[in-house]
């Protein structure tokens, strides 16, 4: 029996906060990211795109499935059974199946637009967090199976929950909330960072020291997003999430993996978040 590994959120799960105006769409539906986009679009007032599910799927605000073209065999993480083509232990995942996409296969299609993917992912509630763990994968003699966009397919109330992000102000849209980055073998994570040290730690990376402290003062939309306490006025600093932060700068083409990481070694204030970008980077960035 293979021992669970949970994966920590980056963000938290979306989840649809107004009525539903987009059309005739139930929780359950299955739709093409088109179809999705269309009734997405229709409720919000405003376009969204099949990029913009791709992406939450890719951050894991939402879940994402994926046809798969051929029936393969499969094992799950404690020996039992999978997928059951036919017999009751055969373990077969069959041709047309729509299982959820692991999370590291979102990011995969949100960047490239194409993934290659052998395993299969489930999900637990831990201590109050809904946490991703590997639930299964492929037999070892089979190959990867490869998606595309056209592939995908997601669910009606994933298609709300997004919908509600781009709705009106009145609608009360909330920015997506990250989640604390933690290690697997503790209860609480590093604590997150002031606007000083933010601005101390990622001096030379896109802006100077005192460049930095413009847009961390003005929080647009991209560093809104990394924000993990807020701030009160009077009463407590902002403290922001610097994996999410450096994550931001690489994704919009700002710095290099390797260069961010040299950050996280060098500077005292980003040691204890090390092992948390070192993950985040190789799920979505390899080696650069």
């Amino acid at each position: 029996m293979q021992e669970i590994s949970y994966q920590y959120p980056m963000f938290e799960r979306l989840q649809p906060r107004s009525e539903w105006r987009g059309g005739r769409l139930a929780d359950t539906d299955v739709l093409t990211l088109e179809e999705a986009a269309a009734f997405a679009s229709k409720h919000a007032g405003e376009e969204i795109t099949a990029r913009d599910f791709l992406r939450a799927a890719g951050r894991g605000e939402i879940t994402l499935r994926a046809i798969v073209h051929r029936a393969a065999k499969v094992r799950k993480h404690d020996g039992g059974v999978l997928f059951n083509k036919g017999e009751p232990n055969e373990n077969i995942v069959p041709a047309g199946a729509i299982p959820t996409l692991p999370l590291s296969a979102c990011q995969h299609l949100a960047n490239a637009g194409r993934a290659s993917w052998r395993t299969f992912d489930g999900f637990e509630e831990r201590n109050g967090m809904l946490m991703r763990y590997t639930k299964g994968m492929l037999a070892d003699d089979e190959p990867d199976f490869e998606t595309v966009p056209d592939d995908c397919r997601v669910v009606g109330y994933d298609v709300h929950a997004l919908a509600d992000e781009y709705t009106a102000p009145e609608a009360k849209q909330a920015e997506p909330q990250t989640a604390p980055v933690v290690a697997e073998s503790a209860n609480n994570g590093p604590l997150p960072l002031t606007t000083g040290d933010i601005a101390f730690c990622f001096d030379g990376i896109r802006w100077n020291e005192q460049q930095w402290r413009k847009p961390l003062g003005d929080k647009p939309k991209w560093l809104q997003s990394c924000v993990a306490i807020p701030g009160q006025r009077g009463v407590s600093e902002t403290r922001w999430n610097p994996v999410l932060i450096a994550a931001a700068l690489v994704h919009d083409g700002h710095a290099q993996a390797r260069s961010i990481r040299a950050k996280f070694q060098t500077k005292p204030l980003l040691k204890d978040w090390l092992e948390a970008w070192k993950t985040y980077e190789a799920d979505n960035f390899g080696t650069q």
